[in-house]
């Protein structure tokens, strides 16, 4: 869209240019009295249009979808329009300070870098945020455009090869961009383990697919004086990851009882990686669904996984709190008493699960989103030992530290990608674990 306007514009100043100087020579006619009235305002109303939208618009794809691109470009077309026919409004003059101009100069190479850049330089990396960051990432971002400039666009300009000659370029070029593009990647990038994954790594609260067959690996042999035994797997989409992906063993299967996007936290609305949603319906009534999962199965243990959703932002009792509050963490502890207690009471071992730190992106600023904050999850996991502690017979499962070891958020374990993108774990990961899982459940029933 940007471009078209930006070629009708083009079409359209080129003759109209023309006839203005032409007329302005001659003499002055209303129609350039026109053009002249009509410059300040619509170089005022172009200039507000995009300050607003750079003030408002947060880049999310309903935007887009309802015109927020085009938007941006008519205004700009309309700015640029005004103060090329007429140079002499107080807009023009704004933007004919020196280093706008120079800006502009640059203004190519600052929007082709500055992406990598912005990628390279994250509040992880750097260690900085809000406006030490954003000034690190604008500066370098101008240095960069700057000296793109005078190596490589001016020079570019001025070199006219013969076509044979284009080939070595254009290979070098292609070698360059894909050199910045893998330097700019994270180390680590989400990863779809299966077509139907996608769902998983949605974020929002989906409802398990029914039929999908899980992902079979190499088998792993727990000890042989283990018999086989059934656990189901109650929580959300990390313990879904967990159990649909877990290798098939001579001794445990997994069956996968968990729903996508689901905690037992069911106050909402809730914030998730800066965005508000209200609680899914899916959600509720999980007492009754997984009391009826346990009736049906009769498993010799229960493994329960939770974490991510009760370490959100939500709204309780009318304001926003979040867990290490004390009135929400007493909520919590409720419903993790209850969650216990709907999957104890059929008689079978429940094993509950810490949740493993997090790291699904950065905010704007560089700092983490809230839920991945390792305080918060140290704060749920100390409400899972407490609760743990106080029921007799329930046994702790310490996820975290097996996908965490060093006590902080890890893409590998032993040279291992075992998270596919910061939250739900990868099918190596599964394979990592599955023999140390498989030993924990099996040493749970005794």
């Amino acid at each position: 869209q940007e471009l078209l306007v930006g070629a009708a514009l083009a079409a359209v100043l080129q003759p109209t240019w023309r006839w203005y100087r032409s007329r302005h020579r001659a003499r002055r006619s209303p129609q350039i009295e026109h053009l002249h009235a009509l410059a300040p305002i619509a170089s005022v109303l172009g200039l507000g249009v995009l300050a607003f939208a750079a003030h408002t618009a947060t880049g999310a794809p309903s935007e887009y979808q309802h015109g927020l691109m085009l938007g941006v470009s008519v205004a700009a077309a309309a700015l640029i329009g005004a103060v090329v026919l007429d140079g002499r409004t107080v807009v023009a003059s704004v933007l004919s300070w020196s280093p706008l101009v120079g800006l502009g100069r640059i203004s190519y190479g600052v929007y082709l870098w500055h992406w990598p850049i912005f990628q390279v330089l994250t509040g992880t990396r750097t260690g900085l945020r809000g406006y030490p960051l954003a000034g690190l990432r604008v500066g370098v971002t101008l240095v960069v455009a700057i000296a793109s400039f005078f190596l490589i666009e001016r020079p570019a300009q001025r070199w006219r090869p013969v076509p044979w000659r284009l080939l070595p370029a254009a290979a070098a070029g292609i070698a360059a961009v894909i050199a910045v593009a893998l330097f700019a990647m994270p180390a680590h990038r989400p990863v779809l383990v299966t077509a139907g994954s996608a769902d998983v790594l949605q974020g929002t609260p989906l409802k398990a697919a029914a039929g999908k067959a899980p992902v079979q690996a190499a088998a792993v042999h727990a000890p042989a004086h283990s018999g086989p035994m059934t656990v189901d797997v109650f929580g959300d989409s990390i313990a879904w990851t967990l159990a649909q992906y877990f290798p098939t063993t001579d001794n445990t299967t997994l069956v996968n009882r968990a729903t996508l996007g689901c905690g037992i936290a069911t106050v909402g609305p809730y914030r998730y990686f800066g965005t508000q949603y209200d609680e899914s319906s899916d959600c509720l009534p999980w007492q009754s669904n997984w009391a009826g999962d346990m009736t049906r199965d009769r498993p010799a243990e229960a493994l329960l996984v939770v974490g991510r959703w009760e370490t959100m932002d939500r709204e309780f009792n009318g304001e926003w709190t979040h867990v290490g509050e004390p009135d929400y963490d007493t909520y919590l502890a409720a419903q993790l008493d209850q969650a216990i207690s709907v999957l104890a009471a059929t008689g079978t071992r429940v094993v509950v699960a810490t949740e493993p730190y997090n790291r699904r992106g950065e905010q704007p600023d560089g700092s983490l989103y809230p839920e991945d904050d390792p305080a918060r999850v140290d704060a749920w996991n100390a409400i899972v030992r407490a609760r743990v502690a106080a029921h007799h017979g329930v046994v702790l499962l310490d996820l975290n530290k097996e996908l965490c070891p060093g006590g902080s958020f890890t893409w590998d374990v032993d040279g291992v990608q075992v998270r596919s993108d910061g939250v739900h774990i990868s099918t190596d990961g599964d394979a990592l674990i599955a023999p140390w899982l498989a030993t924990q459940l099996q040493a749970a029933r005794t």
